[in-house]
């Protein structure tokens, strides 16, 4: 991920000065998240804009160059805003650094694995596998979900946590989850990991 001011240079020069008065209308809405348990309680919204058509291809191009699309993109761009700013505790700042971090470590594991080994079903799992064999990986991963036990059941952090890997994992190698005949996801045990199962892929 670029670093902020970097990308706040791309903004200003991509996006019309409307788009900059509503990224500020977004940077002052993050004083809206709340912590319960001593995790950060994510409150999704979602977000609907118009765009020129320029700028609107000049993030997707950027967002290809990145093994992102679109909308995560977007996403990364608007929490480099929050995270530059004074609306966010440095509590809140912490918990989502280490949340995009996290997941964007075993996204680059995951495209590690796929050149070395090539593409695989299991490819989230392996990841996963290959970050937290790093015990400073481990660590950084207890502190995001608030809890001793990494390898634990029922929270919710946890849980968040892990989805996005999962999604980031996909992104990162373009991948697709595999379905079944009705149309669910074909999933896998994952034993030893901080991810119960995951989505088996495919190449699309």
């Amino acid at each position: 991920m670029a670093a902020f001011g970097k990308t706040e240079n791309w903004i200003s020069a991509s996006l019309s000065q409307s788009c900059i008065s509503y990224l500020a209308e977004i940077r002052r809405s993050c004083i809206s998240m709340k912590y319960q348990k001593g995790n950060l309680a994510m409150k999704i919204i979602k977000l609907s804009i118009s765009l020129n058509v320029d700028v609107y291809e000049a993030i997707e191009r950027e967002a290809l160059e990145r093994k992102l699309n679109g909308p995560e993109l977007v996403r990364h761009i608007l929490s480099d805003y929050a995270l530059a700013g004074n609306y966010l505790s440095s509590s809140q700042k912490t918990w989502l650094k280490l949340y995009r971090e996290l997941s964007d470590e075993v996204a680059d594991y995951a495209d590690q694995i796929v050149v070395r080994d090539g593409f695989s079903e299991d490819l989230t799992a392996k990841a996963v596998q290959m970050a937290q064999n790093d015990e400073t990986w481990l660590n950084r991963y207890r502190i995001c979900i608030g809890s001793g036990d990494v390898f634990g059941k029922d929270n919710p952090a946890k849980t968040s946590l892990n989805q996005n890997i999962g999604y980031r994992v996909r992104l990162a190698v373009n991948g697709e989850v595999i379905k079944n005949a009705k149309g669910r996801a074909v999933t896998g045990s994952a034993k030893g990991l901080v991810i119960k199962s995951f989505s088996k892929l495919r190449k699309t």
